[in-house]
């Protein structure tokens, strides 16, 4: 099955953020160290080190800053990324760019060369903004629109339109959150993005009904050029690809 997988697909490696969920965000020095190790040895082109902004309460490798990065990834021979909620920034009373920049703190353009955001589909107007600030301070973006199976036509098509307005935008995924799609609806979402949107195209499964592999298969032969994948499946819920 992976033989069909087109050549320009990149890996991203998820492991410590959404696998994060079942050790909250809890890893032994020693076991990262054999992961970053195991990573160097595999076609992946990023690894996602974590969250970044959460209450250290939740765990290493919720509130990655810069530095950790460069304790824990220092041997990585890949790109490294991080991921924040949008939510985090919209329920903030601060103005947006403020909000970005408090729930960043610590990180600066270096070993972490990305962060991803990840949004519901309803909130995509909102995300230009914390795009922009991300981008302005030299992050290339990634967007994880999250239940967008959820979504009836007319919201996809807001969404299509929304994802235009964001120039800073370097990678839109499409987030299986539920795990709930098919293949078939996995292509029909990732062939309409990539035929209407500039920024290349991502896909992230989830495996409640057993078709996060198949599923990220069949987003590589739509499009997708960018596939989340973890160590053994492991991540939130019934795990990934």
């Amino acid at each position: 099955m992976l033989n069909t997988i087109p050549d320009e697909v990149n890996f991203l490696d998820c492991t410590l953020r959404d696998g994060g969920y079942y050790t909250n965000w809890d890893f032994a020095p020693e076991l990262v160290s054999d992961y970053i190790a195991t990573i160097n040895t595999l076609p992946v082109r990023m690894v996602e080190l974590g969250l970044a902004g959460k209450p250290e309460s939740h765990g290493y490798f919720a509130s990655v800053t810069s530095s950790k990065a460069e304790q824990v990834a220092a041997g990585l021979l890949v790109k490294a990324c991080v991921m924040i909620d949008a939510k985090d920034v919209l329920a903030s009373e601060l103005p947006i760019p403020i909000a970005v920049i408090r729930l960043t703190e610590g990180l600066v353009p270096g070993h972490i060369t990305t962060v991803r955001v990840a949004a519901h589909y309803s909130n995509l107007a909102a995300c230009r903004n914390i795009c922009a600030e991300l981008s302005h301070r030299g992050f290339r973006v990634f967007l994880n629109l999250m239940q967008i199976d959820a979504a009836n036509a007319a919201e996809v098509e807001m969404c299509l339109k929304e994802v235009k307005q964001i120039d800073t935008l370097d990678v839109l995924y499409i987030a299986d959150s539920f795990g709930s799609m098919k293949p078939t609806r996995v292509q029909e979402l990732i062939s309409l993005f990539a035929d209407r949107i500039e920024p290349d195209i991502g896909f992230h499964g989830h495996d409640n009904r057993g078709y996060a592999l198949v599923n990220s298969v069949a987003a590589a032969m739509a499009g997708a050029t960018w596939i989340d994948c973890t160590m053994g499946g492991m991540g939130r819920g019934a795990g990934n690809t």
